[in-house]
């Protein structure tokens, strides 16, 4: 539950192209934004990545790199996917750190979402 009227959000998500060929990994960097402090681990955020094909809902989740340097996460699915189904990517920027000053200001446990559609070919 978020506490107060502060949100943090999505800044950027780079590198995502809207279409991929079969097999080719899929890396993207996501980067938070928020007024009140920096978007990053220390401060007890985290993101979270994961592909579902449609319509059987198969799941995989990619693996992630948080990079100091450029203040972002690294998303990276390297599984080759069925380019006959549909696909979606689902991004989670969360608040996952209990005690932490992003629990302490947007509340433990907050997140927004972005759902990305992706082509296979």
């Amino acid at each position: 539950m978020w506490r107060g009227s502060e949100r943090y959000d999505f800044e950027n998500i780079d590198g995502l192209q809207s279409s991929y060929s079969r097999g080719e990994p899929i890396v993207f960097d996501v980067s938070g934004l928020s007024d009140s402090l920096a978007v990053e681990p220390d401060n007890g955020f985290d993101v979270v990545a994961t592909i579902f094909e449609l319509p059987k809902n198969i799941v995989n989740r990619a693996k992630i790199t948080y990079f100091p340097d450029k203040r972002a996460w690294q998303a990276r699915f390297s599984i080759p996917l069925d380019n006959t189904k549909e696909h979606k990517i689902l991004v989670n920027l969360a608040c996952v750190k209990r005690g932490s000053l992003c629990a302490s200001t947007f509340g433990f446990g907050t997140q927004v979402d972005k759902i990305i559609p992706v082509q296979l070919y």
